[in-house]
């Protein structure tokens, strides 16, 4: 690449001592997927780890109060089953296949027990405005039991606000994008403005900015940025990407790119 983005320490945000986090120069989305290893999956989160990527996984509530690693509300996309995840038991989701291969749901757990120490996690928490609570709750319950380093990614600034208040410890990220129309469930144009001029950041007290490549350059990153936010770009698609989102990012997300273009 052009320019390096540059690893991100936490370790001087915790003067306790109790956390060491890092976040990589580059981050596979979703796992470093393919057609035969999903996203989301076990094999795409070991590939990832293999050449020595971050990984950024999503994560949704199961009917029976797990942490389900998923992106999609619905079942449809990657599972071909019309129910959605919410309503289903972990028993009937780990029954289903991802994207017709033989590899299955993970749980949240799973993931991060046999990842190991060997690369940094990040969450992302799907919770809906005003269902803060039991997600976030078995999320920090997860991280604070596995060995894997692991931080909170969430557009919700009430659920990292959730978990800054049951776990101060795990290190949380705020997704930002555009909240052009109704994006992320929010109808209430007021609301999105307010989001879309970074006015939530007190709410979820991150101690970095995840932002979508489509609002970068943007003059409020940027000042956080100088202020001290590291920031995370996301998502490149293209080596032409990867290099753009390196100039306004400390760590830059991909996917579909292939990790020789990368190293």
């Amino acid at each position: 690449m052009d320019i390096e983005p540059k690893a991100t320490d936490f370790h001087s945000l915790y003067p306790e001592g109790e956390t060491y986090f890092y976040i990589p120069p580059f981050i596979a989305h979703r796992g470093l997927w393919s057609k035969t290893r999903p996203e989301n999956s076990l094999p795409a989160f070991w590939a990832a780890a293999d050449a020595g990527l971050g990984i950024e996984l999503d994560v949704r509530l199961s009917a029976d109060g797990e942490a389900m690693v998923f992106h999609d509300s619905s079942l449809s996309r990657m599972c071909g089953d019309d129910r959605d995840l919410a309503d289903c038991t972990v028993d009937e989701l780990q029954s289903l296949r991802l994207a017709g291969t033989e590899h299955h749901i993970p749980t949240l757990l799973e993931v991060l027990w046999t990842l190991g120490a060997r690369t940094p996690v990040l969450v992302e928490m799907k919770v809906p405005l005003g269902a803060e609570g039991p997600l976030e709750a078995r999320v920090a319950e997860i991280i604070d039991m596995a060995p894997a380093p692991a931080a909170v990614l969430s557009f919700n600034p009430h659920a990292l606000g959730f978990v800054q208040d049951i776990a101060p410890h795990i290190p949380r990220g705020l997704n930002l994008d555009s909240w052009r129309s109704h994006e992320r469930g929010i109808k209430n144009a007021a609301q999105r403005r307010a989001y879309r001029n970074l006015r939530h950041i007190n709410d979820a007290a991150p101690h970095f900015l995840s932002v979508s490549a489509e609002i970068l350059p943007d003059a409020r990153v940027a000042s956080a940025r100088q202020a001290g936010l590291p920031i995370l770009g996301w998502t490149a698609r293209s080596a032409a990407e990867l290099n753009r989102l390196a100039l306004y990012a400390d760590s830059v997300m991909f996917e579909g790119v292939s990790p020789a273009l990368i190293a």
